[in-house]
């Protein structure tokens, strides 16, 4: 089995992985007709390993052996990219150009949504997303927020909403 997969060149691989959100537009197409919108959402996964002689295999932040994977997914659970990677990647490596592949793939009259953790919290990503004209929303990380919160406190006009986070009613 070793021997077949690693039998795949380079070049053949990409092929296969450009594949990927072509045939994901192509099936949301044939389950809604005429799409309006698509919300894709992008994020990082640890695969725990236990082997002792694995291939990428790495030590994590979080101190876990493992392989990570990147993947881009929309509201319907269609996969438009998805990269296994070994373990001690940060997730944005390599988002772009799986975003970028994705966008152009999809019809241009469809509005695109984009929404991913604080991994993708980078001006290059808030580049791509703009220069395809992707409505966006990315959670940022609290050493980011925190000091401008601080900062305008005295400044900020808090309003009630309708809103729910983390099932509080605030």
């Amino acid at each position: 089995m070793g021997k077949f997969l690693r039998s795949f060149s380079v070049r053949q691989v990409e092929q296969i992985r450009n594949t990927l959100p072509v045939l994901a537009w192509s099936m949301r197409r044939y389950l809604d007709h005429n799409p309006r919108k698509i919300v894709f959402r992008m994020d990082g996964t640890t695969h725990e390993q236990f082997g002792l002689k694995m291939e990428g295999v790495e030590w994590n932040y979080k101190n876990i052996n493992a392989l990570t994977s990147q993947n881009l997914f929309d509201e319907r659970g269609l996969c438009y990219g998805f990269h296994l990677r070994s373990g001690a990647t940060h997730s944005s490596v390599g988002a772009i150009e799986m975003m970028e592949l994705a966008f152009k793939t999809v019809s241009t009259d469809v509005r695109k949504f984009f929404v991913a953790d604080s991994a993708y919290a980078t001006h290059a990503i808030y580049n791509c997303l703009l220069v395809n004209k992707v409505n966006f929303a990315i959670c940022l990380g609290e050493t980011v927020w925190a000091s401008l919160l601080k900062k305008y406190s005295g400044k900020i006009t808090w309003r009630s909403t309708s809103l729910k986070f983390f099932k509080t009613s605030k």
